[in-house]
């Protein structure tokens, strides 16, 4: 059934994201008061793999965390586009690669118990370059290909610091190919 809302605040809108405040029956009439994270909505990941085997990561800034942090393309999915189409546009803005297949690995909450949003992934295999980068105006991106036992180990050893990427990693390690 779900909870019931009963109240909800705006606390705070910012171009990325926002702060709400609900008040909510639960399914066994307990009523919580707590604070949500609103933001852009749902992302697209693209875990790029070329013809050998290996693994494309990127590498920028990220100054919520004020560190350099490897990573698999991502990006916010836009209004009336679809994952899919998401994920290929976010693999050629940010690394110049395009892909020969996709497959749809699977999708997450990105953090459930503060917002509904979902992290869709997708398998890029056969990637090639086809063309400069054209990352946002506040991306600097370092753009480098691992070896798939490489990148495994990476995250094994706590290097891939950013959870969906290990996540999409691991998963893809355990699937047929």
């Amino acid at each position: 059934m779900g909870w019931k809302t009963l109240e909800r605040e705006i606390i705070l809108t910012t171009p990325h994201m926002g702060i709400v405040r609900e008040k909510a029956l639960t399914d066994r009439g307990k009523i919580v008061e707590d604070y949500y994270i609103v933001s852009k909505g749902d992302v697209a990941m693209a875990l790029p793999v070329t013809k050998d085997g290996n693994v494309i990561l990127v590498q920028e800034y990220r100054h919520g965390c004020k560190d350099y942090v490897w990573q698999i393309p991502a990006g916010i999915i836009d209004h009336g586009e679809t994952p899919l189409e998401a994920a290929k546009r976010e693999l050629l803005e940010e690394t110049g690669y395009g892909a020969e297949s996709w497959e749809l690995l699977g999708w997450w909450y990105i953090a459930s118990p503060r917002m509904p949003d979902r992290q869709f992934v997708f398998v890029a295999r056969d990637v090639h370059h086809v063309g400069p980068s054209h990352p946002d105006a506040v991306e600097e991106i370092v753009t480098r290909e691992f070896s798939w036992n490489d990148a495994i180990r990476k995250v094994l050893a706590g290097e891939i610091k950013d959870p969906h990427s290990c996540t999409a990693l691991l998963w893809a390690e355990r699937m047929p190919q």
